[in-house]
């Protein structure tokens, strides 16, 4: 059998064929650098899909593992009526009496001049939901907060606006706690 070439050495260029031509051995074709380009955005786009996709699958056991074993602690709320304006004593805090439902420069309603004063043993930060209600409908719900109180210590509580307008027909306060 008849070898134009010899794997083992280098290349002899152009070789006698036994039907007398020189053959020439065909070039090889030269690489084309957009097919490499091509091929390598591939490569990494394959890279950081799964990528993403392994570190998503981790986050999702993850945040499932904490739930499963750490539950979100529920809070369990107190409510009372009160009668606007009057003093009240709700879960370890004492109100002062002169707080009232007042407009604010938007026309909507909030509370003013709510104070309170912390009876209980250990400083806490206070949530209170001012429900107002007419014919045991709900009417609006005004939201008052105040940071961490030491016991004894009296402060004034932020009221964030309803978009309720005033004069607010209700015929019943109720308040309800949640820290």
């Amino acid at each position: 059998m008849f070898r134009l070439h010899h794997h083992d050495r280098p290349d002899p260029g152009p070789q006698l064929t036994p039907w007398g031509f020189y053959a020439v051995r065909p070039e090889k074709p030269a690489r084309d650098p957009f097919r490499m380009v091509a091929l390598g955005a591939v490569l990494t786009l394959v890279l950081v899909v799964g990528g993403c996709l392994v570190t998503v699958g981790a986050m999702a056991q993850q945040f499932r593992t904490v739930f499963e074993v750490d539950p979100a602690p529920v809070t369990s709320a107190t409510s009372m009526p009160v009668e606007t304006g009057m003093p009240f004593v709700l879960s370890g805090f004492r109100a002062a009496s002169g707080w009232a439902l007042a407009e604010t420069s938007l026309g909507g309603s909030t509370i003013a001049g709510l104070r309170v004063t912390n009876v209980g043993v250990r400083a806490v930060n206070l949530r209170y939901a001012f429900t107002f209600r007419l014919d045991g409908r709900w009417v609006t719900e005004v939201d008052c907060f105040c940071p961490s109180v030491e016991p004894g210590e009296t402060v004034p509580m932020r009221c964030l606006p309803t978009a309720a307008r005033l004069p607010l027909e209700y015929d019943r306060v109720v308040v309800a706690d949640s820290y």
